[in-house]
């Protein structure tokens, strides 16, 4: 998740796509299809205020928000370059200068999407020359591209842009400015704080959360934000903070980490705004305790909100106070599945108080929810004795069929001593469901034996599973040495398919851990590996083992011909947003899908639903207060291509993530999306720009909070437009 001198004109040359005739050569090599009947339609659909996060929409009952897809030529050739990764022959920066808005529009969201090493300098200097366009959208397009590509030989050029006299675009380039030019930019960036316009503002505060907070700079940036908050340090104009501005200065003084936010923490802790106590809560859990800050979340803790709730437990559990117990306690018979494990998470901080602690996770082993009980499972071995906890181990084991009690059984075991550890660990690892078996490989990695060690690198290079094989890698990397490199090269070799890349450039940085003439030559190898996120990390390895060691230019991702669906030819013209309805064993959630900025995620969504490829599949990861995560064939996040067999290239855009955004999930790779789906349980603007954003709840957000791991999609359906209605959103099971 990281991130020569020219011009547009210059850029040109011949031998482009002048013509229907040689698109349509060109696109029938790849195998695609287009309607000749397309008319002229907006190249993008309407993008959401930056002053507040979307509605939750839709407007009309059961009727998505109507749209206009993209469906003539230039269009569909703007799409195949994206889906390329690269733009050979400057075509998309030749479509950028021409006379119509809607197609330059598209042509710099394209290139913003194209990898940093395709061209860096010369579209980062052609964007920067479109900045001067003169229609606001096209340049809200072109601000948000050179965030995108994160390029930081923009930020020199940008401040000139910051006063653009459209406030949309003056946001887009406070969000570009404050990813790529922390220092360039730093002092425009604080006069921002003053802008009028609320949207540039709350990008100026969310670009700060962004920022190192611990840089030499860091107690000034935090200086401004809670002035942000103070109505003396504001003009009279507005001497009232909006209600958003308020929580998200909240959520970036949380998010730094910040000290000097403790009285606004403090003073928030009780607002009625949601967000605003949420953000103060968080704020408080994550920085040192003091009295005044854990009597404030021994308060919280019995939130009726259960996201509130459970970063006030999370709060706690770094505080370790004994005072806090009796309420951790009643916390553990809370009707949050959610709340109830996070206060058991919590007493595993307590090892001082065993015998009340014992009682009441002992009282968790036994809870109706498996979640629960893991979380009871592993705080036990936290805080009991290894033996005792040992045997609730086994019972467990012995009693149960259950993936997420053995998985949190694996994890307890980590936490004891090896010879007690062992003979449990040996039977989780034999389990067949890769949820389990990859817990117990991750747990061997807490135990580093010469026995165990050799274990993990026969894993690395004989196990056949990926998944496996990589929680092996990830297992040896804290404790790696040269015996290793060999068992790393087979690896690197030998895997193939779904989580091959991944195996591999993990390898890699546990080579680049090692060091040496060996690690080297391995890493150099990788130079050619056929995946370029691989290349990368071997380049970036290899620059940082031996810096002045001259390398060649990483090489773009290789175009791989495949289908790419296009409106009006391979899916209908919609002119509304499609709407699906998710049913899982806690009842169902529907969603509003986005066709016009994310088509090829729609897409593979709703081909992979039609398929029946979500049925049945798990929930394999539940954060609290943040993302459910499912739709993983292998039920333990590390498969789920799309429906071509393949991975999604990103299509990342301005929209927020807010609570209920239906987003991607991806590893370090941009272009590595496929079947899996993940959902938040509150705003996170810390995703925004950086994974691809598809879809947004609209029915069912109390399914959503009672969503546990191990919880289960039944079926993912269209929901037809007549069908007005209907009820969503049942109780399901209770939690």
């Amino acid at each position: 998740m990281q991130y020569r001198q020219a011009t547009a004109c210059s850029a040109r040359s011949a031998g482009r796509f002048h013509s229907w005739r040689s698109l349509s050569l060109a696109l029938g090599l790849l195998g695609l299809g287009l309607s000749s009947c397309g008319v002229a339609r907006p190249a993008i659909g309407p993008l959401p205020s930056v002053d507040q996060d979307p509605p939750p929409g839709p407007i009309d009952g059961l009727s998505g928000t109507p749209i206009a897809l993209p469906t003539r030529p230039e269009f569909a050739e703007i799409a195949v370059l994206e889906e390329r990764r690269a733009d050979p022959e400057g075509r998309l920066i030749e479509l950028l200068d021409t006379a119509d808005g809607p197609v330059r529009a598209r042509a710099a969201q394209a290139l913003g999407r194209l990898p940093l090493e395709v061209e860096g300098d010369l579209i980062t200097k052609t964007l920067l020359l479109a900045m001067d366009d003169e229609d606001p959208s096209v340049r809200r397009r072109v601000a948000f591209a050179l965030g995108a590509r994160g390029d930081s030989s923009a930020a020199a050029q940008l401040y000139k842009h910051l006063t653009d006299a459209n406030p949309s675009v003056r946001a887009l380039v406070v969000e570009a400015g404050a990813r790529i030019g922390e220092q360039v930019l730093k002092q425009d960036l604080f006069r921002k704080l003053s802008d009028p316009d609320l949207g540039v503002r709350l990008k100026v505060i969310e670009g700060f959360a962004l920022w190192d907070g611990q840089s030499r700079d860091a107690n000034r940036v935090d200086r401004e934000l809670m002035a942000a908050l103070n109505p003396h340090a504001r003009p009279s104009s507005r001497a009232e903070p909006a209600p958003e501005e308020v929580w998200k200065t909240l959520y970036a003084l949380q998010r730094r980490r910040s000290e000097t936010g403790r009285p606004a923490f403090l003073s928030h802790i009780d607002d009625p705004d949601t967000n605003a106590r949420l953000f103060a809560t968080r704020g408080l859990a994550r920085i040192s305790p003091e009295v005044d800050s854990t009597r404030a979340l021994q308060r919280r803790a019995g939130d009726t909100d259960w996201r509130i709730a459970c970063e006030a437990l999370a709060g706690l559990q770094a505080h370790a106070d004994p005072d806090s117990i009796p309420i951790l306690e009643r916390a553990s018979e809370s009707r949050s599945a959610h709340v109830r494990a996070a206060a058991l998470q919590a007493l595993g901080s307590y090892p001082e108080r065993p015998d009340d602690v014992i009682r009441t996770l002992l009282s968790g082993t036994n809870d109706r929810s498996p979640s629960v009980r893991a979380a009871a499972l592993v705080s036990m071995a936290k805080v009991a004795d290894p033996r005792q906890t040992a045997e609730e181990l086994e019972r467990a084991i012995e009693g149960g069929a259950d993936p997420v009690i053995l998985a949190g059984a694996a994890r307890a075991a980590g936490l004891l001593p090896e010879d007690v550890a062992s003979p449990l660990l040996e039977r989780l690892v034999a389990d067949p469901r890769p949820f389990v078996a990859t817990a117990a490989i991750e747990a061997y990695g807490k135990h580093p034996t010469l026995e165990n060690l050799e274990l993990l690198r026969g894993w690395v290079s004989g196990q056949p599973d990926n998944g496996l094989r990589l929680a092996a890698v990830l297992a040896l990397r804290e404790h790696s040495s040269e015996d290793d490199l060999e068992h790393l090269s087979q690896a690197i070799k030998s895997s193939a398919g779904d989580v091959a890349a991944e195996v591999a450039w993990n390898a890699l940085l546990n080579a680049a851990e090692i060091g040496g003439e060996e690690a080297e030559a391995l890493l150099r190898s990788a130079l050619r590996y056929a995946n370029a996120q691989v290349r990368k990390v071997a380049r970036d390895s290899l620059t940082e083992m031996l810096p002045e060691l001259p390398l060649p230019d990483i090489q773009p991702p290789t175009p791989n011909p495949r289908e790419l669906p296009l409106p009006g030819s391979t899916y209908p013209e919609w002119t509304r947003n499609p709407l699906v309805e998710v049913d899982t064993t806690r009842g169902a959630m529907v969603f509003e899908l986005y066709p016009t900025e994310a088509p090829i995620h729609v897409y593979s969504f709703l081909n992979l639903a039609e398929a029946g490829h979500y049925d049945g599949l798990s929930f394999h990861r539940v954060v609290a207060d943040f993302v459910v995560q499912g739709g993983d064939y292998r039920g333990d996040g590390n498969g789920g291509l799309d429906w071509r067999g393949q991975s999604l290239r990103q299509e990342f855009g301005p929209r927020p993530y807010v609570r209920g955004s239906l987003g991607m999930p991806r590893n370090d790779d941009p272009d590595s999306g496929g079947s899996q789906i993940f959902v938040t349980h509150r705003p996170t603007p810390h995703l925004n720009g950086l994974y691809t954003l598809f879809g947004q709840l609209v029915r069912g957000f109390d399914v959503l909070d009672r969503i546990e791991v191990g919880d289960r999609i039944l079926s993912v359906e269209r929901v037809p437009e007549q069908e007005t209605t209907r009820a969503f959103g049942s109780p399901g099971i209770g939690g």
